[in-house]
């Protein structure tokens, strides 16, 4: 059995992300309603795959990437999700060519799992992905907050930590844009009621 990160077992963290999958299509498709479509999508941490796979069905580019093989998975796909140790650095290109940036990056609840030392490779996966250009390109963030309930929660940190990092690389917090998703994703039927707790908002500066 394949250990993860934070000691939990890849065959019992899925069972742990399907208790999740359609709460977490909610938040993906309100997020939609308010940001739109994107073209291309890199979900970092993308779990069971699953967000993944339901961007690619209403035409978004969209790719994945988690310590988690998802190769066994009926819905896998070569060149879609990619198995990576997400403490070390990350490169699309490297295993789509064609593709360096793209329009959306979305982190949701990984950044808690990596230990402390790994979180600066975690932030340069996320920020070197994003588009640097005029056009509305965002990373959408959620990390556990201190004090934060969770499975195998490791290295939780306040928002301003993330914040802090995602600054020194060049991304913009926009704090209008959070509160507002943060709204939203708060009157949605789902029980991730720390999704909307922990939601941050960047662009590239």
């Amino acid at each position: 059995m394949t250990e993860l990160y934070d000691g939990i077992t890849q065959e019992d963290w899925l069972v742990e992300l399907e208790k999740t999958r359609i709460p977490l299509r909610k938040h993906l498709y309100a997020l939609w309603a308010y940001a739109g479509t994107p073209g291309t999508m890199l979900d970092v941490g993308c779990g069971n795959g699953d967000l993944v796979m339901r961007s690619r069905q209403i035409g978004i580019q969209a790719f994945g990437v988690d310590q988690i093989d998802l190769s066994g998975q009926g819905h896998y796909q070569d060149g879609v999700y990619f198995t990576h140790d997400l403490r070390t650095p990350f490169n699309l290109t490297t295993v789509e060519p064609q593709i360096s940036t793209v329009d959306m990056v979305i982190c949701w609840e990984l950044a808690e799992h990596i230990p402390d030392y790994a979180h600066g490779i975690l932030c340069d996966t996320c920020a070197n992905h994003l588009h640097r250009s005029d056009m509305k390109h965002r990373l959408i963030f959620t990390s556990a907050h201190p004090g934060q309930g969770g499975t195998e929660h490791i290295s939780s940190r306040p928002a301003i930590y993330w914040r802090d990092m995602f600054h020194k690389r060049g991304l913009n917090y926009l704090k209008q844009e959070s509160m507002e998703l943060a709204l939203m994703w708060s009157i949605i039927d789902s029980p991730l009621y720390w999704l909307s707790a922990n939601v941050q908002v960047f662009e590239r500066g």
